[in-house]
């Protein structure tokens, strides 16, 4: 197979990108701003910038160009929207709405009075700069002597937090299970794990009001388990993605539907920030994930995990094994995501090799272990009389030719692919039925049913027939997948 060739062409891709969206470094003043009256300059997140127009006092309040504010305040420049002297600012779930000389701020519909009204000056608007800030969700405190206002993230009581996040936590339903995601954008963008939704014929998003959209996948990458999926409507609340970089021992909140039990929050610390994939999964290979103590479970996967100002860090992913070591998928790794290409024919088949190579293949690899031990006395001219070890074979033969059958590809070429691993998982279920009733046939029992020993025998000569058409199957498998490759990367 090519997997490594698979990964080494993400590889390539994850390091371009990271070059276009680097990850955010560790700092003591995150999320702190500093504008001082009279200057230029102001100070954010520990560096200094510059300003064309300097913040001034008013009334006894400080007015601050709306631009450097927002920024401030953690808003994205192009949340901003000016109309006609009417400024609108978005960030998340929370709406500011201002007017030009008059005193009245509008939060998410609620109207509340100011003491002073933003201004225009030499053509740019000016906002009070406490009233906006603590609108945003961020503390404002001032300092006489250096004559700055201080803009510092607001941290939040858990049920505060829960208030904010939940309405953007979605509940993911498909034809092959269920999972969790989280709005991202007012107009339906959702982030979710690509393992939640990957082979789905369907994609059903309930919000956390109880409303039901049908939702399909605008982009992805698989090998780092992350897409983003759109529904058609309008106007939802939802999270921003955050810049800022967790830390060892933060406490967070992890949202999630886990094993189908909606709206539950379990809360935790960061025990690592950056552990390599490698360490937990040998086959996966540069990217860093986020250990924590918060619990997840099946169902969870693809929920924010929050910080205590209400920041997405991480999307809920997996956890090690059988143990209780949970992980997430940094939130920086969503702006891989959207500089990805829509959803086509090279997403299509990543997507179906990751769920093999994840889900499926470990699965079969168990079975071949059982397959070796009784090929080898048959060869010798004995049997493996272990009928248990042949049952669980099968049930797991069976399990996954279930789950490969409900997987739906979105092309044709994919779909090709997935028929032919059905053949080859068909030939291995007859290879144990074969051998399972031969050693059923040859239990001491029967030592002297000279049919009963005939039959046995017949069937592990069958045994043979079935194990030269799986090999058969194999092969064709390994070569349809080689000439997609060859198509989609070369």
């Amino acid at each position: 197979m090519k997997k490594e060739r698979l990964l080494l062409l993400l590889f390539v891709v994850l390091f371009i990108v990271s070059a276009i969206f680097p990850f955010s470094s560790a700092s003591a003043d995150t999320g702190k701003a500093v504008f001082v009256v009279g200057s230029s300059n102001y100070t954010y997140e520990g560096n200094i910038y510059t300003m064309d127009v300097s913040p001034y006092m008013k009334n006894g309040r400080v007015f601050v160009p709306v631009r450097y504010l927002a920024i401030a305040c953690g808003v994205n420049p192009d949340d901003i929207d000016y109309f006609n002297g009417h400024i609108t600012i978005t960030k998340g779930s929370t709406t500011v709405e201002l007017a030009i000389g008059y005193p009245v701020i509008i939060v998410n519909g609620k109207t509340s009075w100011m003491d002073v009204a933003p201004e225009m000056v030499n053509g740019r608007t000016f906002l009070p700069a406490r009233w906006v800030a603590e609108a945003l969700g961020y503390q404002v405190s001032w300092d006489e002597l250096t004559q700055s206002v201080i803009i510092t993230k607001k941290s939040y009581t858990t049920n505060e937090l829960i208030a904010i996040v939940q309405p953007a936590v979605v509940y993911i339903e498909t034809q092959r299970g269920q999972g969790s995601g989280f709005l991202i954008s007012s107009d339906g963008e959702i982030l979710t794990n690509s393992h939640v939704v990957a082979g789905a014929s369907f994609i059903n998003v309930t919000t956390y009001n109880g409303r039901t959209y049908r939702a399909t996948v605008e982009k992805a990458i698989p090998y780092i388990d992350l897409a983003i999926l759109r529904t058609k409507d309008q106007g939802f609340p939802y999270l921003s993605p955050t810049k800022t970089k967790p830390q060892v021992g933060d406490q967070i909140l992890v949202f999630g539907h886990p094993l189908g039990v909606k709206n539950t929050v379990s809360q935790g610390v960061i025990s690592s920030v950056s552990k390599d994939i490698s360490e937990i999964d040998p086959d996966r290979k540069n990217f860093k994930v986020i250990q924590m103590s918060a619990p997840i479970y099946p169902g969870n996967s693809g929920g924010p995990v929050v910080n205590l100002e209400g920041e997405v860090i991480g999307i809920a992913s997996f956890i090690y094994g059988a143990s209780t070591l949970s992980f997430a998928i940094p939130i920086d790794y969503y702006y891989f995501v959207l500089a990805r290409p829509y959803y086509n024919l090279q997403t299509d088949f990543e997507m179906f090799i990751e769920t093999y190579w994840q889900e499926w293949n470990p699965k079969e690899k168990s079975v071949h272990e059982t397959l070796g031990i009784a090929e080898q006395y048959r060869q010798e001219g004995r049997i493996f009389a272990q009928l248990t070890a042949f049952e669980r074979a099968i049930n797991t033969i069976e399990e996954l030719e279930a789950d490969v059958s409900s997987y739906t590809a979105q092309y044709t070429e994919i779909d090709n692919l997935r028929n032919t691993y059905l053949k080859r998982l068909e030939m291995l279920r007859q290879v144990f039925i074969r051998f399972q009733e031969a050693a059923r046939l040859l239990d001491p029992a029967n030592a002297y049913n000279t049919y009963a020993i005939s039959r046995a025998y017949d069937l592990l000569d069958e045994s043979q027939y079935y194990i030269n058409q799986y090999n058969s199957w194999d092969k064709e498998f390994v070569e349809q997948y080689n000439n997609l490759w060859n198509r989609l990367y070369r």
